[in-house]
Parts: C-alpha cells; sequence; structure tokens
C-alpha cells in the first residue's frame, strides 16, 4: 500500500522560522535557570542542606544563587548552540562523503573520537592538539571553571562555530567540482 506524498508547489520553498527557533531555545534557558533555583531552595529551604552557601545566609543563599540561575541559562543556550554545530558537521560530511553510513560514523569521529585521541597524547601534546576539537571547546565553554592550557571560552566558542563552516566550506568545493 502506498501512501501519497502531499504535493508541494515547485516555485515554494521551506524556511525555517528564526523566531520559533530562538523562542524555544530561550525557553530552554529560562526552563534551566528555574530549575537551577528551584533545586538550590528546596536544598536550602526544605532539606536545610548548606548548599552553596553558609547556613546562615537563609534560603536564598547570597549572590552567587542568582549567578548559578543565569549560568544555568547560559550552558542551556550553549547547549542548543552545539546541538546545532553538530549536525551541520554532519551535513557537510554528508554532503562530501555521500554515503550514509560513512557520513554518520565520520561525524561521530570527528566530533567525539578526535577528541578522545587527544586526550591519550602525551603531556604538552593533548592539550595543544585537544583544545581545537569539538568536546573540549565545549567543556570551556559551559564550564563553570574552564580549565587552564586550553582556550578561553570565547574562543572555544569560535572554534565550536570553525568546524561546521570549515566542512560546510569543504562540501561546497566537493559538491561544486564533483556533482556539475
Amino acid at each position: 500500500m502506498t501512501v501519497p506524498m502531499p504535493t508541494q508547489d515547485p516555485g515554494s520553498t521551506r524556511k525555517v522560522d528564526g523566531r520559533a527557533l530562538w523562542s524555544g531555545g530561550l525557553a530552554t534557558a529560562i526552563v534551566a535557570a528555574l530549575i537551577a533555583l528551584v533545586g538550590i531552595l528546596v536544598c536550602r529551604w526544605l532539606f536545610n542542606v548548606p548548599i552553596l552557601s553558609p547556613r546562615k545566609e537563609g534560603a536564598w543563599g547570597n549572590a552567587s544563587t542568582v549567578g548559578y540561575t543565569f549560568a544555568a541559562a547560559a550552558c542551556a543556550l550553549a547547549a542548543g548552540c552545539l546541538l546545532a554545530a553538530c549536525a551541520l558537521i554532519g551535513v557537510g560530511l554528508g554532503a562530501i562523503i555521500r554515503h550514509t553510513a560513512g557520513a554518520i560514523a565520520a561525524a561521530v569521529g570527528v566530533i567525539y573520537l578526535l577528541g578522545v585521541f587527544c586526550l591519550i597524547l602525551p603531556s604538552p601534546w593533548n592539550t595543544r592538539l585537544g583544545r581545537f576539537t569539538v568536546p573540549l571547546a565545549a567543556y570551556q565553554v559551559v564550564a563553570s571553571h574552564p580549565l587552564a592550557g586550553l582556550l578561553t571560552p570565547g574562543l572555544s566558542m569560535l572554534v565550536i562555530i570553525a568546524w561546521p563552516a570549515a566542512t560546510l566550506a569543504a562540501a561546497a568545493i566537493v559538491i561544486t567540482r564533483r556533482d556539475v
């Protein structure tokens, strides 16, 4: 049995609604901030656990409680950007390789295994090369205390942006030369 496919006007194109995309990311960031705030309040007020500040500070703690909620929101936004970057790396590799299984394996290798390989290198080389991999750059962006010897969080975000840009540029070159 065949399922009829919906027809689309050949002149029309599908567009991504950027407002819906960013509003979803903002909603996720707000939820992450509220979860962090409620978690701190539940631990300090309900269970009377002195988390993140001394017991004498009360249920709200000190000013770092607000900082943790903003940090949770920023990490949620950064994680969303990281997922988009990983998807674009996969798209670029898929366009280059033109084989689904090979593209999936290459994307996993580039995104995850390259970072693991850099971690097992000897001491000066693991941080020198590892700082340019996606996992370690992502860790630097979302970490509350970034590791010494790696790039700053701003430069690490540029590394995360550079990976999909490089794979998509390589895909564009390969497509224009191979598929003409």
